[in-house]
């Protein structure tokens, strides 16, 4: 581990190195399992349990957020989210440990709630007849972002910040840093849009008998969000 990381709390480190080495253990586990042999497998079989310790913790936090959301508003743990999300890609920026990497796709996993709250912004907003055009077009917006995003991140990843300026590596940053400040500047800006433009939609769909409603989202402009948000993965 870098003088870097020893700097840091050993409780901290230690949580997070014990996730590294469990992610480990688990690959050789498999490769045992299925009998492969070989270093490239090694880095295939990592890198597929890194994703998946990322999408196993959106599906354990999933069901805590949609019950916040519903007691205390979609707009407000929709930012909680996004707060996280943007700790994630702080932590991947700083993220030359290979640990804190570790731990940015854990903070990423358990505060990735965005996908279900745009399906319930998106509920609370339509009606019956409107409700599966609303839905598509998240649905499209994931589409495109899942499409056009690995080309981006590639882009962004073959400039390495330190190579231009060795005094950052001091700062912990890492050959694919320039990727994971796009990201970080992306959620800034969406986090900016939906402080800016987003009303709370849980009350208006609680009180849709009341006269005066509050102004509700578009669901164009909500895909816009997911289309932002689906290329940073």
């Amino acid at each position: 581990m870098s003088n870097f990381s020893s700097k840091l709390p050993v409780s901290r480190s230690l949580s997070a190195c014990q996730v590294a080495l469990l992610l480990v253990d688990a690959n050789h586990a498999f490769k045992y399992a299925i009998g492969g042999t070989g270093s490239n497998l090694d880095v295939v079989l990592f890198g597929g349990a890194l994703g998946s310790l990322f999408s196993f913790l959106q599906f354990i936090v999933s069901p805590w957020i949609g019950r916040l959301s519903d007691r205390l508003g979609r707009k407000r743990v929709l930012m909680l989210c996004m707060a996280g999300n943007l700790a994630s890609c702080f932590l991947w920026i700083v993220a030359r440990p290979f640990w804190v990497f570790v731990l940015s796709r854990v903070v990423g996993g358990l505060s990735e709630g965005n996908v279900q709250l745009s399906v319930s912004i998106i509920t609370d907003i339509t009606t019956a007849e409107t409700r599966s055009k609303g839905l598509a077009l998240v649905g499209l917006a994931f589409a495109l972002g899942f499409t056009v995003g690995p080309a981006m991140g590639a882009y962004f990843a073959s400039h390495d910040l330190a190579a231009y300026n060795p005094t950052l590596e001091s700062l912990g940053l890492n050959p694919y840093s320039a990727s994971a400040l796009f990201a970080f500047s992306l959620i800034l800006a969406e986090i900016w849009y939906l402080q800016r433009s987003l009303p709370e939609t849980l009350p208006t769909r609680r009180k849709s008998t009341t006269p005066a409603a509050k102004p509700t989202p578009k669901p164009a402009a909500l895909s816009r969000l997911a289309l932002i948000h689906a290329s940073l993965k």
